[in-house]
């Protein structure tokens, strides 16, 4: 088996000194993704909110354009708990005969290895993807995560204890492939102001 590489890029409290320099910062961040074009942005819809014990129920995966990479329902094997049916709106019956996540990630993989990895919520979704791919004994995803939502809190500079305030996805429909075209809509956001 191959060495597995995980590097995780978001900012605490220490890297960021004033508000003002940190906007700048990271609407000089979104500029830089929007003129690399070298990424794909990266969310999941699941069962839970337990990074360790949540399944996946839908994944998608957008280019910087906006093209759909992927978007897919999984089927997670478990019951889908009525809590998260109510955020994002995906029953049992919506994925009776969709994939399993073994059965999708071969073309997860092939849509995000290698390449740096956006997520509103890194911190959620890495380490739910890495739990999945330890539960089916998968291939681990070898690539670069970043966090928008650590960069759009700096860029808001809204202070919170400890750092700055998380803030939740504007015209977030906590579905995968709308929550995807929303950050991207963001990073344009905060590229421009």
């Amino acid at each position: 088996m191959s060495q597995r590489r995980v590097i995780v890029i978001g900012m605490g409290s220490s890297l960021f000194s004033n508000a003002e320099s940190d906007h700048a910062e990271s609407a000089a961040w979104a500029r830089e993704k929007l003129n690399s074009k070298e990424w794909v942005i990266l969310d999941t819809e699941t069962t839970g909110l337990s990074t360790k014990t949540s399944r996946v129920v839908e994944v998608a995966v957008l280019d910087p354009a906006g093209n759909v990479l992927l978007d897919t329902l999984v089927n997670p094997e478990i019951e889908i708990p009525e809590g998260a049916r109510k955020i994002h709106g995906i029953s049992n019956f919506d994925v009776i005969d969709s994939p399993t996540i073994a059965g999708i990630w071969p073309d997860l993989l092939a849509v995000v290895e290698n390449r740096l990895v956006l997520c509103y919520n890194v911190n959620y979704d890495r380490p739910l993807l890495e739990n999945e791919a330890a539960r089916g004994d998968l291939q681990p995803i070898d690539s670069i995560w970043q966090c928008v939502m650590l960069r759009y809190a700096a860029y808001v500079g809204e202070p919170g204890f400890g750092g700055y305030r998380y803030q939740k996805l504007p015209s977030a429909g906590h579905r995968a492939k709308d929550d995807c075209l929303a950050t991207i809509e963001l990073i344009h956001k905060m590229a421009t102001l």
